[in-house]
């Protein structure tokens, strides 16, 4: 037996549209024959008709590998969203909780593509999270709160029990800036249940000062719906009587309340509205008053919405625009398209476009692409998006589109080694190996060889060898060794050494860039290091600063693990800016365990560049003993680094015991202008 799963779509004030999904009979597990999606699941997902979908029921995933598997890297799509949420919802609390710790970490391969999976991951991740446990969300919260976003949608949806528990679980510093944001989410809720437990929470389970806080921001700037008056006359004497900072918000609700009666047309209410002196009325009550409108409007007659929108006043008509497109798009994009291109670009929002571009790429991925393409440059931010979109739809058509405009590659390259090779990674390698020669082609070859590399370098070295060009395949060689470290280092040295000439040199160099692979296998790279460091044709490769950084994680790494093997393999190195860089890695490295063992491996170290370096290492480690610290810098030799490491000292003393400081300089073994300048700082 299929099954099949009914979803009902929200369509504003409309009724729900019904739309089945038919699942095939295979993939019907054979202990769940039915699945029962709510309302309130799917509806930030889709507005749209989704009747003949073919979709499989995913399996229990066992790890974050199998979530991004579910998740599209071009973006939001209805279909991945509820493959994602009916992956997760057997989830227990322990698996969640793994599965938000392990999607924290940095992206994995092309930066881009992996953002949208690590972000579509997440937002199910806290859906299902609400519904076992919201606990699970803390440690996410004070992630959220950090960069100033002070609660998840849906969380005012749980149970005050619940609510309360996890306010009291709160780290202190983010409590009160949690609870604002909470509680404002409720006052602004159009459900007068959810509105009603605003102050029972804020009774319940915020401290007094935080209630006295919260009181006072809320009284002065709001005022309950249920207390204005529907009538205009009794409104306006009650409003009249409010403190003035809450007039406006007063004659808001007012309006919002007249706006939404819904036995009137959209004609009649617009001329109920200036009856009631709505032309009167600060911009930001007329916006909301003409927004409630228009979206009503744009439900029966979104081009007659449209054209009633585009004759408000210009400092209103943007942001009504703007949500007449955002709404219309839901449910008809073509319609909101066809709108956008009639007005002058100059009125068009980069939101707009995002948001029709958004609905346009579940019916025509290719046409919502050339379109976001065909706006001015300044609102093309949707471009990237929408052809992720069609790539992932009909990678062959997009790249004959892509084949005969070389502009929109030189600024969005990304496209074939991030996406294309994401979709069909054959299309991807063809589409650059037939590129005519140029800066344009080395960079994507570049980029393509760097994903390759990752992935598998027996291919990746096959697509290298396969390119004519010597600057093009010089270029995919540099990328191969560099991003060969982290994926298979016994190999990448193999080849590498395997290699002739320039190409030789330009992978050897390559071989250390990857600071973080570099790190990961130093055992293996620095006898390489070593070897090439002392043949004839090393010296003159160590100019690179990115190999320099390498050749520093290497002697940082080992150092981590033996002080004495990374000093006996630092020793061996010629002189030179290698040498330097590894001094300054082991530096660094015994400066964080024991300050006191590199002070006494520094203090033997012959004056040059290097142990300035290590001396300054040294020194910001030393953040509780200041005494030290201004001794070291002060035998700093060069006179830039001096300088500087001395300021950096004084600034940290001075902070907390600016005497001291003072008489410390004063009594140092340093030049007059040195200590004037100085005591100039901590003047400061």
């Amino acid at each position: 037996m299929a099954l099949v799963i009914t979803l009902r779509f929200w369509m504003g004030n409309a009724d729900s549209t019904v739309a089945s999904v038919a699942l095939p009979e295979a993939v019907v597990p054979p202990a769940r024959t039915t699945t029962d999606l709510s309302v309130d699941m799917l509806r930030p997902y889709s507005n749209k008709d989704t009747a003949g979908t073919q979709m499989e029921l995913p399996g229990k995933p066992g790890t974050i590998d199998d979530l991004y598997a579910l998740a599209d890297g071009a973006g939001y799509t209805i279909a991945s969203n509820l493959q994602l949420h009916l992956a997760l919802q057997d989830a227990t609390a322990e698996e969640l909780t793994r599965w938000f710790r392990e999607n924290r970490s940095g992206p994995r391969g092309h930066d881009w593509i992996e953002a949208y999976r690590k972000l579509a991951v997440m937002d199910a991740l806290e859906a299902r999270a609400r519904e076992v446990d919201p606990m699970i969300l803390v440690d996410r919260l004070k992630d959220a709160l950090a960069f100033n976003s002070p609660g998840f949608g849906g969380l005012e949806r749980l149970p005050t029990e619940k609510v309360g528990k996890f306010i009291d679980e709160i780290p202190e510093r983010y409590r009160l800036q949690f609870l604002q944001g909470h509680l404002n989410s409720l006052e602004g809720s159009s459900d007068q249940d959810l509105a009603a437990l605003r102050l029972e929470i804020l009774d319940r389970f915020a401290t007094e000062d935080e209630r006295a806080s919260i009181r006072e921001m809320m009284d002065r700037r709001w005022v309950s719906a249920d207390k204005v008056p529907e009538d205009f006359e009794a409104a306006r004497l009650f409003i009249e009587g409010l403190p003035t900072e809450q007039i406006e918000h007063g004659w808001r609700q007012f309006f919002a309340k007249l706006s939404k009666q819904r036995d009137h047309s959209p004609e009649s209410l617009l001329a109920l509205g200036r009856r009631s002196g709505l032309d009167e009325m600060p911009a930001t009550v007329q916006r909301g008053y003409y927004r409630e409108v228009g979206l009503a409007w744009a439900e029966t007659d979104p081009e007659k919405a449209f054209e009633w929108a585009n004759g408000l006043e210009a400092d209103i008509r943007g942001g009504v625009m703007e949500d007449l497109v955002r709404e219309v798009s839901r449910f008809d994009p073509v319609s909101a398209k066809n709108f956008l291109d009639s007005i002058p670009p100059e009125q068009r929002t980069m939101q707009s476009i995002e948001n029709t571009v958004h609905e346009w790429l579940e019916i025509d991925p290719a046409s919502a692409a050339k379109w976001a393409w065909s706006q001015p440059e300044n609102l093309r931010g949707a471009f990237g998006r929408a052809a992720s979109g069609w790539i992932a739809n009909d990678p062959a058509g997009a790249v004959e589109w892509l084949t005969l405009r070389p502009e929109v590659l030189e600024l969005n390259s990304y496209l074939v080694a991030g996406v294309l090779h994401n979709y069909d990674p054959l299309i991807a390698k063809e589409f650059a190996t037939r590129l005519p020669s140029s800066e344009l082609k080395s960079g994507i070859v570049g980029e393509l060889a760097v994903v390759l590399g990752k992935e598998n370098l027996t291919e990746a070295i096959a697509f290298a060898e396969g390119l004519e060009e010597p600057e093009t395949r010089l270029t995919a060689i540099k990328s191969i060794a560099k991003s060969g470290v982290s994926s298979d280092p016994e190999h990448a040295v193999e080849w590498t050494n395997q290699l002739q000439g320039a190409e030789r040199d330009a992978a050897m160099t390559a071989l250390f860039q990857d600071e973080y692979g570099v790190r990961l296998n130093a055992d293996r790279l620095a006898p390489v290091a070593l070897e090439w460091l002392t043949s004839s044709s090393g010296d003159a490769l160590w100019s690179d600063a990115a190999a320099l950084t390498g050749i520093k994680a290497i002697a940082e790494s080992l150092a981590d693990r033996s002080a004495s093997e990374a000093q006996g393999w630092v020793a061996q190195l010629p002189a030179g800016p290698a040498q330097d860089a590894a001094i300054s890695g082991i530096a660094e490295s015994l400066a964080a365990i024991s300050p006191v063992a590199a002070a006494e491996w520094i203090a033997e170290l012959p004056a040059s560049n290097a142990r300035d370096d290590a001396s300054a290492q040294l020194i910001r480690n030393l953040p509780n003993d200041p005494e030290s610290a201004l001794i070291w810098a002060t035998n700093i030799g060069d006179e830039s680094k001096r300088l500087k490491a001395l300021k950096s000292v004084v600034n940290d003393w001075s902070a907390y015991d600016s005497a001291a400081a003072k008489v410390a300089i004063d009594t140092a073994r340093l030049s007059v202008v040195e200590k004037a300048l100085i005591l100039k700082e901590i003047q400061k």
